[in-house]
């Protein structure tokens, strides 16, 4: 799946929520780098353990990939700041954010 298409899918997929009512957390030090061990506990343990092992990523929508969870921190770090980063399985029905001024919220649908 390619970039425009994994943006497709968000637009189309992606819930419109209400970002003031998530929990967020600072998932970037000082110097603008990403935490990993925040980003690890907001996102990806989130999709972990739901038995996810790969999702979405969408920086923009000339950027974004299809991955495993094992890839995904060294993909935040290295585009963070980039865009806000949407997160989703393929069901749908996991999601994370991660904004460009580095907190990073997820959360599931009640079927998720």
């Amino acid at each position: 799946m390619n970039a425009r298409r994994i943006h497709a899918e968000m637009r189309e997929k992606f819930p419109n929520v209400d970002r003031a009512q998530l929990d967020w957390t600072n998932v970037v030090d000082e110097t603008g780098r990403l935490r990993q061990e925040g980003a690890l506990s907001v996102v990806v343990h989130r999709f972990e353990s739901r038995g996810i092992q790969e999702v979405l990523v969408e920086v923009h929508r000339k950027l974004g990939d299809v991955m495993a969870i094992a890839d995904l921190i060294d993909y935040l770090s290295e585009h963070h700041g980039k865009g806000e980063i949407r997160i989703a399985d393929r069901a749908f029905s996991v999601f994370a954010l991660l904004a460009t001024n580095g907190v990073a919220t997820s959360w599931a649908t009640t079927a998720g």
